[in-house]
């Protein structure tokens, strides 16, 4: 047995960690919602092996393709939207990540991002995108949920799945005495 004071311990058992969160929980047919989703690539990460993140729109949301931005971060910026919105280091898709078509993957989903991680690991991603709510969604059930999760070397991450609702609402406008106002639209 050697003894030593001078031990390093390289930890190789890091994993990929992700996180989908949406702007608002309600809009209305033809709005556009805001969706984030956090990748941080471990230190330890395979660079030789791709990264993808998986997500999948309910029928009712149409993927806004050119809306893809991203922000590479050395630290942790929080879980929640409005963190998420706060940060001012969006920007465009590195030549190194790729959007693709769904149907690209063995995973079929709505789209893919494929991350090439050389040079990105220890990094937190953010990518941030917009899906329009389409006229096909109505007010009945529980919403519209958009899954997102991420695939590399053999694993697979715990989807997210944010829920996007929407309301009908029927209004009547009256005067200062609640008498209905004729004509009113």
């Amino acid at each position: 047995v050697l003894a030593t004071s001078n031990i390093t311990i390289n930890t190789k058992n890091e994993y990929i960690v992700d996180n989908k969160v949406a702007e608002t929980a309600s809009m209305t047919i033809g709005e556009n919602a805001t969706y984030y989703i956090e990748v941080y690539l471990p230190a330890s990460i395979d660079v030789e092996k791709p990264v993808i993140v998986h997500d999948t729109l309910a029928e009712q949301l149409s993927f806004n393709e050119d809306s893809v931005q991203v922000a590479v971060l050395d630290e942790d910026p929080g879980s929640t939207a409005a963190e998420y919105k706060a940060i001012t280091a969006y920007g465009d898709l590195p030549a190194a990540f790729a959007v693709g078509n769904g149907d690209e993957t063995d995973t079929p989903c709505t789209f893919h991002i494929t991350l090439d991680t050389d040079g990105y690991a220890g990094k937190y991603l953010v990518f941030k995108y917009t899906a329009e709510l389409l006229s096909t969604a109505d007010a009945d059930g529980d919403g519209y949920v958009n899954k997102e999760f991420t695939t590399y070397s053999d694993y697979t991450t715990t989807p997210s799945e944010p829920k996007i609702k929407t309301y009908d609402f029927e209004f009547t406008k009256v005067d200062g005495d609640a008498a209905k106002l004729d004509g009113a639209e």
